[in-house]
């Protein structure tokens, strides 16, 4: 053991008034939760398929924003032609 598991298993003992076997398991249980997790991290493929599906996703949203605004002066331009050919 350590000095901060060591610590830590005595404030689990003394400040939590646990038994040495429940204190000594507490102990475990956050050294096991602090270990790294080999699940989270990411290889090169990963980021790059990620990077791809951004851009991706970009394009498509210039293409949305585009028709937008085109779908917009052509709404404006109808609303004009219509105020001016009913006078």
């Amino acid at each position: 053991m350590n000095f901060l598991t060591l610590k830590l298993y005595d404030f689990a003992k003394y400040d939590f008034k646990l038994s040495d076997v429940k204190a000594k398991e507490f102990v475990d249980i956050i050294k096991e939760s602090l270990k790294p997790d080999n699940s989270l991290t990411a290889n090169k493929q990963d980021i790059f398929e990620l990077k791809l599906e951004i851009e991706r996703t970009k394009s498509e949203l210039y293409k949305w924003f585009l028709g937008s605004v085109i779908l917009i002066v052509v709404m404006i331009l109808g609303l004009y032609a219509t105020i001016i050919l009913k006078k």
